[in-house]
């Protein structure tokens, strides 16, 4: 059974087609309210922002108001006491609520916005059903620990009458309103019913349908010519849902899939405009390996002047020198070959020339405390996959090299090991044109790898392409393994 619940009713923001008029002026009278100002904000994904202030008129009067319309979503009033409730900003903008501090949503009266009195009426007859079904689910929670088999039945069946009964309010709305924006909000929430899998052909019920079909009708009910949508949690939920969960986190799936969905809201600015900052910005930081390639991909093909028309010239610039950084040590790219003298100082390790089925780089600094956790586990990964094909080289990022020497020597680490050394670094035209032991991309090896931070570490397969990155020790075995299985089953 899923529960039914609103987000914490901050997800609505209908549009009802209401006489025009320009501008907007909402009058928001609080009973014995004395405050200097009072504050009005919009939801903008997970994020609150505020866009106006209103001063007292007389007790307890306040006036928001502007010759231009408000976006219209999810809005908010705030006051200095703390006071905060939710209010609807459709097309008519032109609208008054008189109400109390004491219980603002129940005792108001709304003038002029019947969608804002559909609005309050659901919250004040929802709020007091989702209290309930949170103090069950902590109950039967607390019985099935006990063990408590009759009570964990009863509060279960408790939890299904009250979720029938708070879908029953949201279908009234959805039947009786249909053309309401809340009412697309409303759908939007609702998960897909799978239906009963059908039979393989031994007879067997199909596992792997109900993932499938939950995946191919998520966005069954997501309104994509609506822009209004794009102001509320539920956009946002629903992309980091689908994109953490369903989205196999490789290049062409990552990529098939955004397109997707930038093309059922091609005529809808406001969402795409939130897509294309949610998708670049989920792709590079998310811990899922791959996802840098959706970076990648929305930063070149969304993040510029043709399409991201509402970014300044700086922001553009900055996300594609970041995008170009990026692009060359994704999921799939050759890794860039490096070139670097191990701890004598005179011998060079040529990375191409590593013979091995896996091979791993380990930017690291000795001083970096993350990196004094990591070698050692590492080490003992080496010990245990080298007679498996696997060659770990590990590369210093600093000029420190006597301080290198010496943890690689008390920590007994014995795979590879390169660096650039400080006389490297001074004449780079010595060892490049003269000597011939390096190059320019090994030296600047920060740039060419990208490094920000310590330690990184990346899994290159047999042909030195990139199959691993932003790895940790502890994920690296199973990486391995997982790789080793693949190669197994494809035999």
């Amino acid at each position: 059974m899923k529960n039914i619940v609103l987000f914490g009713l901050l997800l609505v923001l209908p549009f009802s087609i209401m006489a025009q008029k320009t501008g907007y002026n909402i009058k928001v009278t609080l009973k014995d309210y004395m405050e200097d100002e009072i504050y009005l904000g919009f939801t903008l994904a997970d994020k609150k922002y505020l866009k106006d202030t209103a001063k007292i008129q007389k007790k307890g009067v306040y006036v928001f108001e502007g010759k231009e319309a408000l976006s219209g979503g999810v809005f908010f009033i705030y006051t200095p006491t703390k006071l905060y409730f939710e209010l609807l900003i459709d097309e008519n903008q032109h609208f008054s609520i008189e109400s109390d501090t004491l219980n603002f949503v129940k005792n108001a009266k709304i003038t002029n916005s019947p969608l804002n009195s559909i609005f309050f009426d659901f919250v004040t007859k929802a709020g007091p059903l989702q209290t309930k079904m949170t103090t069950a689910n902590q109950r039967m929670s607390r019985a099935e620990k006990e063990g408590k088999k009759d009570s964990v039945a009863y509060y279960k069946n408790e939890l299904e009458l009250l979720d029938k009964e708070l879908k029953g309010l949201q279908d009234n709305i959805i039947n009786n309103h249909p053309n309401l924006f809340f009412t697309k909000l409303l759908k939007s929430l609702r998960e897909p019913e799978i239906p009963e899998s059908p039979l393989n052909p031994d007879g067997t019920k199909d596992s792997l349908f109900p993932g499938r079909y939950y995946k191919q009708h998520f966005w069954d009910n997501f309104d994509f010519t609506d822009n209004k949508l794009a102001y509320s949690e539920v956009l946002h939920n629903k992309l980091k849902v689908y994109f953490s969960r369903f989205v196999v986190p490789q290049h062409d799936s990552l990529v098939n899939e955004a397109q997707r969905l930038f093309n059922k809201a091609e005529n809808s600015f406001e969402l795409k405009k939130y897509m294309t900052h949610f998708l670049y910005v989920f792709g590079d930081t998310s811990k899922i390996m791959g996802a840098e390639n959706l970076a990648v991909f929305i930063g070149k093909n969304y993040y510029n002047k043709e399409k991201a028309t509402w970014a300044d010239s700086a922001s553009l610039a900055k996300i594609k020198e970041h995008v170009n950084s990026l692009e060359p040590l994704i999921l799939g790219k050759k890794a860039p070959n490096l070139r670097l003298a191990d701890t004598t100082g005179q011998n060079f390790i040529n990375m191409a020339n590593i013979r091995a089925k896996y091979t791993v780089l380990v930017f690291w600094d000795p001083t970096c405390g993350h990196c004094q956790k990591e070698l050692p586990k590492l080490q003992t990964i080496y010990e245990e996959w080298k007679p498996k094909g696997l060659e770990i080289f590990g590369i210093y990022t600093q000029r420190e090299i006597e301080e290198w020497k010496k943890f690689i020597r008390d920590k007994k680490l014995t795979f590879l090991q390169g660096a650039v050394f400080p006389d490297m670094a001074k004449y780079p035209e010595k060892y490049i044109y003269e000597m011939r032991v390096t190059d320019i991309e090994s030296l600047n090896l920060h740039k060419t790898y990208y490094i920000t931070s310590t330690p990184q570490i990346y899994l290159l397969d047999e042909n030195k392409n990139i199959i691993g990155r932003r790895l940790s020790a502890e994920a690296l075995p199973k990486l391995l393994e997982a790789f080793e299985k693949m190669k197994e089953n494809k035999k």
